[in-house]
């Protein structure tokens, strides 16, 4: 009897230890899915930054060259006499 009260508490111990290191575990699990999760959002951030300033330079530069303003100016067009050469 009073091995397997020996055995009962060994195996109680053991189990302890193990649910702390599964508690351990677990808490490492949740931190790394939390970056995780901070990276991607932060990625996702960044490419819907970079779209809206690569939309607002095109919308810049067009806005350049319609009024023909610094060195975006539209290409003279050669006037043609309706000549065939």
């Amino acid at each position: 009897l009073n091995a397997l009260k020996a055995a009962k508490a060994s195996d109680l111990a053991h189990l302890q230890e193990l649910a702390r290191t599964i508690r351990e575990y677990e808490q490492v699990i949740i931190e790394d899915r939390l970056e995780k999760e901070k990276t991607r959002k932060k990625r996702e951030q960044d490419d819907l930054e970079l779209k809206s300033i690569i939309k607002l330079q095109a919308w810049w530069r067009g806005t350049m060259v319609r009024r023909e303003i610094g060195g975006f100016r539209l290409p003279k067009k050669e006037k043609d006499d309706g000549k065939d050469s």
